[in-house]
């Protein structure tokens, strides 16, 4: 499972791309490598548009999916 955010609404957006959650950027985040490719190819994704990677913590969409992704 994975969990990515940018501080811009899509992922896809510039800003998003280049600056991510401001500590992490969409590409790590989302394990690929300097190459594109997935090292986690069948990785559940979620991504949270508009926040940074602190705010992460308490987001709920991230709550619920932890609880989907749990039972």
């Amino acid at each position: 499972r994975l969990v990515a955010a940018t501080l811009t609404g899509s992922q896809r957006h510039p800003v998003g791309h280049l600056v991510g959650d401001l500590l992490v950027r969409p590409r790590s985040a989302y394990g690929r490598d300097r190459r594109g490719r997935s090292l986690f190819p069948d990785a559940d994704v979620l991504h949270v548009g508009r926040t940074d990677h602190f705010g992460l913590l308490n987001h709920p969409q991230v709550h619920t999916a932890l609880l989907e992704w749990l039972t």
